[in-house]
């Protein structure tokens, strides 16, 4: 709850920034490119953790595959229904409510732009990261513990910095306020529909994959949460669904950030801003702000903080069957 405040709190800071400096974002074309260089860092770091963790390691050698069936079917699902969704309530591949008249400048240009690059450096930042972080791990350069602490520390300090432009890029928004005033209560609906789509991902992923439906719901149902869904699995005695939940949702996590990019371009803004579940109100904000547009952030962000508020209800409950 604290990290969801203070990400919150970053977020407003740089929102207030943006507002007071809106008349003079023409002279701060330079915030765009730092804010592609913190998304860099803070990747590498991101890998680097993944690659240190010799639990992440062993379980890619052992029940990998099934996590990555898993994950691609839960995603492949939460984009229909996202879409679905979204063609409902007459929302635009941009994100914008349609025959409402809600304008927001540029939209058109700004999401046409073509952030194919950007993926490869997406890629090749966490690759590069989890290799060093494997060579760091398996030469015993540094403690594994203090490691891992280091690098949540900076993960952490990263993240507040990329939300602060986040909250920069939306304060520049003149639109905004009023696209999310005509979005109303309905903004709600896509977390109902990721969480939708997500579940019925892992119902399908029952077919391929040897677990329980009371198990599969489980994994799912942590919405790319890595750190507190497979505990809570864990500690209900299912250790393989706990290893195949922690691969999931970081997998879900680091494969939304990877597509996001490519989902904003042809499949639609508001589908990239929520694919993520509960990554999209933290680590994959800064991509998707990078990726859409400043009304499509205030949905995600809005998306993974209901969903995570959801996570510890859904999975715990789901055990106690």
């Amino acid at each position: 709850m604290f990290d969801l405040l203070l990400y919150l709190i970053m977020i407003i800071i740089g929102f207030i920034a943006g507002t007071l400096l809106r008349a003079k974002k023409e002279k701060l074309g330079f915030v765009t490119r730092l804010q592609t260089l913190s998304i860099m860092l803070l990747l590498l770091m991101m890998g680097v953790k993944m690659g240190a963790n010799a639990e992440v390691i062993a379980n890619i050698k052992t029940i990998g595959l099934y996590a990555l069936i898993f994950t691609v079917l839960v995603i492949g699902c939460t984009l229909i229904s996202l879409t679905v969704v979204r063609r409902l309530m007459k929302v635009n591949k941009q994100g914008v409510l349609q025959g409402e008249g809600i304008t927001r400048d540029k939209v058109e240009e700004e999401v046409a732009k073509s952030f194919d690059a950007m993926t490869f450096i997406i890629v090749g930042c966490v690759i590069v990261g989890m290799s060093l972080g494997y060579f760091v791990d398996s030469h015993d350069l540094i403690s594994g513990a203090f490691l891992q602490e280091i690098l949540n520390r900076l993960i952490q300090l990263g993240l507040c910095l990329l939300l602060v432009f986040v909250g920069l890029d939306m304060g520049f928004d003149e639109a905004l306020i009023s696209n999310l005033r005509a979005m109303g209560i309905r903004a709600l609906a896509f977390p109902i529909a990721t969480i939708i789509g997500t579940m019925a991902g892992a119902i399908i992923a029952l077919l391929v994959i040897p677990v329980t439906l009371q198990e599969t719901l489980a994994i799912g149902g942590g919405f790319g949460w890595y750190t507190l869904a497979p505990a809570i699995i864990m500690d209900a005695g299912h250790v393989n669904a706990s290893a195949i939940s922690f691969i999931h949702n970081v997998l879900r996590e680091l494969l939304s950030i990877i597509i996001i990019p490519f989902v904003a371009r042809y499949i639609g803004a508001i589908e990239a801003g929520c694919v993520a579940g509960a990554p999209s109100m933290d680590v994959c904000l800064p991509v998707i702000g990078r990726a859409t547009n400043g009304s499509v952030v205030i949905y995600a962000f809005v998306n993974g903080v209901i969903i995570s508020l959801l996570v510890p209800v859904i999975v715990s409950v789901i055990m106690q069957f």
